[in-house]
């Protein structure tokens, strides 16, 4: 098995999401717990951000190069890419929420 870090983009995390929507929500990452898949279930980022690269610091959000703001992120056990990408497609994700799925790699030197 491998570990994959599902990316959440444009997901409500400050309180807004409906009570019906967070309850689905809450369903899924309990039957994600049950069966043994959450690795860490990460959480929500505060809002501000700091963008660093040679040239300077911004105060950017954290847009995907994708499209949307990444707004938190789990990390799960699968056996492979494809079946995380099926975990993520089980979650209550509404019209223009999207999560990123990609594999953790491991560095040799680590």
């Amino acid at each position: 098995m491998a570990n994959f870090m599902f990316i959440y983009r444009n997901v409500p995390t400050d309180g807004t999401m409906d009570p019906a929507k967070m309850e689905a929500w809450k369903d899924w990452f309990k039957r994600m717990q049950a069966n043994g898949s959450i690795v860490d279930p990460g959480g929500p980022y505060a809002p501000a951000a700091r963008v660093v690269t040679k040239e300077g610091t911004t105060t950017e959000p954290l847009q995907s190069p994708n499209g949307g703001v990444v707004v938190a992120h789990t990390i799960v056990k699968a056996d492979s890419l494809e079946a995380a990408a099926a975990m993520a497609k089980d979650t209550p994700l509404d019209k223009g929420q999207s999560i990123e799925v990609r594999e953790i790699k491991t560095s040799p030197s680590m």
